[in-house]
């Protein structure tokens, strides 16, 4: 009773029918849905053939048109890729045995060359300390880092014709660099007889050392003024004597 119930409706209702029906029905009934089967059928294939050919000549027609670029394609793969990695195998197969060769060639050569070197080095200074004997070792002179060179002293007697520029020129020649380097005490002497030593022992030095633009101004006043008495000459002395000392203090 349960599986009764369970079946459906429509399945019930044909049953009926068909239990009603003659043998007659029965048969037409059978025929037409064989036939209704072979109308599906034939429709599905004559469908698949459709759109199979459809498919087919779409494809064609849109392979005809792009064969052009096809063909270009295939010939720039062929052509940039395929023959330049060819050329390049086909090269690295070729000259592969002759650039392993030539590194082998170079390492044994530099091997073979620096052996070399040192075994000559090694042989010559062998034979030269057999024949000469022994290299003495050369000793370095200590150098000084930096060498002042003094400037002569110059004479105070070239400044006894110019006693109104005395100052200005010893300023001069006093503010040199050169006379920036410390000195011990020494004893002074008389400002007289340190002049008088000085130009007597070295007229040709005091002319050479002093600059030519003082010789010039030396001649020129020399030319123009007078020549000035003993008495001014002293006074001349002692003067530039205390202008010096004030400086130097």
């Amino acid at each position: 009773m349960t599986v009764a119930k369970e079946e459906p409706l429509s399945a019930m209702v044909l049953n009926e029918t068909l239990s009603h029906l003659s043998q007659e029905e029965k048969a037409m009934v059978k025929d037409g849905f064989i036939h209704i089967l072979t109308a599906l059928t034939t429709a599905a294939s004559l469908s698949t053939v459709f759109f199979r050919s459809l498919f087919s000549f779409l494809f064609s027609c849109l392979s005809y048109l792009c064969s052009p670029f096809l063909w270009l394609l295939r010939a720039c793969w062929s052509v940039f890729l395929i023959r330049p990695l060819d050329l390049l195998f086909y090269l690295y197969s070729v000259f592969y045995p002759v650039i392993m060769f030539c590194l082998a060639a170079v390492g044994c050569g530099l091997f073979i060359g620096g052996c070399a070197g040192f075994a000559s080095e090694a042989l010559s200074t062998l034979l030269i300390t057999t024949t000469w004997g022994p290299q003495p070792t050369s000793k370095q002179i200590p150098t000084e880092d930096e060498e002042e060179e003094e400037e002569p002293i110059r004479p105070r007697r070239q400044f006894e014709h110019r006693p109104s520029s005395s100052s200005s020129t010893t300023s001069i020649w006093d503010n040199k660099p050169f006379f920036s380097k410390k000195q011990g005490k020494e004893p002074l002497r008389p400002t007289r007889v340190e002049d008088w030593q000085e130009s007597l022992s070295r007229p040709i030095q005091s002319r050479s050392a002093s600059p030519p633009v003082l010789i010039r101004r030396m001649k020129m006043s020399s030319i123009n003024k007078p020549k000035s008495s003993s008495w001014d000459w002293e006074d001349d002395d002692e003067l530039l004597y205390t202008t010096n000392r004030k400086k130097n203090l």
